[in-house]
């Protein structure tokens, strides 16, 4: 049986030809912004991975090859969904609400986090604001 952790080797993630990418830093939104600059790195045209000039697929293209780790995916959910009963749901809920009760602080950030879904971050709208002037900043840039 092959270890969960690593996927075997044909189906590791190989680089993608054509890509690059270039980074800049917008501290003020508390983060690194990946921005792809597609003047200077032209992606790679139809012929080997089915792409025109503009980078878009071509009739006909499937598409690519999907994700490597989908049919390993699936394959570890559908032994979880057999190993895993209705009954054991239940205990775990039963277990995970009782330790919420007690006061278990992860218990219940977890609970509340399913029922209620996570918290919105409350500066959310300032960093969608950052991100405009960022890329209102960049496309002034490129003209």
């Amino acid at each position: 049986m092959e270890p969960i952790c690593q996927p075997p080797a044909d189906e590791r993630k190989k680089p993608v030809p054509g890509f690059h990418a270039t980074r800049t830093s917008a501290y003020a939104s508390g983060g690194v912004r990946a921005i792809f600059d597609m003047k200077k790195h032209k992606p790679s045209t139809n012929g080997v991975n089915g792409r025109d000039e503009s980078g878009r697929f071509t009739p006909g293209n499937t598409g690519g090859p999907g994700n490597p780790f989908a049919k390993r995916v699936a394959r570890l959910r559908a032994e979880l969904l057999r190993s895993v009963t209705l009954k054991d749901v239940r205990e775990i809920v039963r277990t995970l609400v009782l330790q919420a009760k007690l006061g278990d602080l992860p218990a219940i950030k977890e609970l509340l986090d399913r029922l209620l879904g996570k918290p919105v971050e409350s500066d959310l709208f300032e960093k969608l604001d950052e991100l405009e002037r960022v890329l209102d900043a960049l496309t002034k840039q490129d003209r």
